[in-house]
């Protein structure tokens, strides 16, 4: 398990000038569910403070360790959470990190 992947996974969209809930969790347990399934049988979130734009906002940072061949399973499972959330979670772009590099992405 020498791959590190973190997940940066807002509580809140800001919409009309102004933060909403947003169901995060749910968002963490569908992808947990998911990580699973494709033999990840761990992973553990930190409560953390981002900034974006100006604006700071609650978030958590899901880690995830694996090994070389789960790190693109592990991605595209991230991605495919997200297309079915995104009209739930509301983010212009989502970030996650792998191995210390981030990366930012966007949902159509």
């Amino acid at each position: 398990m020498n791959h590190k992947l973190t997940f940066h996974i807002p509580h809140v969209a800001f919409e009309n000038n102004q933060y909403t809930n947003i169901p995060y969790e749910d968002f963490e347990n569908s992808f947990g569910e998911k990580l699973m399934e494709i033999g990840i049988e761990g992973y553990h979130i930190i409560s953390a403070i981002g900034f974006y734009k100006g604006r700071k906002y609650p978030q958590d940072l899901l880690s995830v360790f694996c090994t070389f061949e789960q790190q693109k399973n592990v991605i595209s499972v991230y991605k495919n959470t997200l297309t079915n959330y995104h009209h739930k979670m509301k983010q212009e772009v989502y970030a996650y990190e792998h191995d210390g590099v981030l990366s930012i992405m966007e949902i159509e």
